[in-house]
C-alpha cells in the first residue's frame, strides 16, 4: 500500500497554487487528512445534517458502519459555497440514482484523482497520489507517531 512521507503530506498541503481547482483540491486534502484520512466516497456523499454540534457524524458508505469525528477548528469548509443538490461539496448533482449515481461519483472520483495529479505535480512529488494515497498516508502518519493502532481508526458509535 502506498503513503506519502510526512515531509510530502505537508508539501501537498502547503504548495502555492494559482489555480482555483487546485487550490480547492487542495483543501479537500487537507480535510480528508483532518477527517482521519476519510475515504472520498464517504466526503463526497457528506450532507450539512451530518454535522451536528461540532461533531461529524455519518455512515461509512462502503460498510454502513456508524462514524461519528470531532471537527476540528482547523478543518474549514469550502467557504460560503453551499451546493444546491443538498451534499456538503459539490462533487455529486444529488438528481441521479441507481447506476447514473454510480457513474457520477466515478466521474467526480476521477475528477479529484486527476486533480490531484496536477496538485502533485506543483508540489514536486514524483510517486502518485490518489485519494486512497492520503487516506492511506493518515495511518501512516500515527504509525509513525508511534500511535497505538488501536487509535489509528475513529471511534465508532453505535
Amino acid at each position: 500500500k502506498k503513503s506519502l512521507s510526512l515531509e510530502n503530506q505537508h508539501k501537498l498541503m502547503t504548495v502555492k497554487v494559482e489555480s482555483e481547482v487546485l487550490r480547492e483540491t487542495q483543501l479537500v486534502v487537507c480535510l480528508l487528512f483532518q477527517y482521519a484520512g476519510m475515504s472520498f466516497v464517504d466526503f463526497a456523499h457528506l450532507k450539512e445534517r451530518n454535522i451536528k454540534n461540532g461533531i461529524l457524524d455519518y455512515n461509512r458508505q462502503k460498510t454502513g458502519t456508524p462514524m461519528r469525528l470531532e471537527i476540528l477548528d482547523t478543518a474549514e469548509l469550502m467557504g460560503d459555497k453551499k451546493p444546491a443538490s443538498g451534499y456538503l461539496f459539490p462533487f455529486l448533482s444529488g438528481t441521479k440514482t441507481g447506476y447514473e449515481a454510480y457513474l457520477e461519483y466515478n466521474a467526480a472520483l476521477s475528477r479529484f484523482n486527476r486533480n490531484l495529479k496536477a496538485l502533485k505535480k506543483a508540489a514536486g512529488i514524483a510517486s502518485d497520489v490518489t485519494s486512497y494515497t492520503i487516506r492511506h498516508s493518515f495511518a501512516m502518519a500515527l504509525k509513525e507517531q508511534n500511535v497505538p493502532i488501536s487509535l489509528s481508526r475513529p471511534p465508532r458509535f453505535i
